[in-house]
């Protein structure tokens, strides 16, 4: 499993990075970060899993 992080990026609280995903943006709380460049989903259902 490989994620690549450019310089200087801020990952938020309770994030999930993807295999393979190349990171060019700050990356906000409680979302999953996929494909490359990343692209930002919010989780479903998370204030349910609480």
């Amino acid at each position: 499993m490989n994620a690549t992080l450019l310089s200087d990026i801020t990952i938020g609280k309770k994030v999930l990075i993807g295999d393979g995903v190349l990171v060019i943006k700050d990356v906000p709380d409680f979302v999953i970060a996929v494909g490359n460049p990343a692209v930002i989903k919010p989780y479903k259902n998370f204030m349910k899993s609480k």
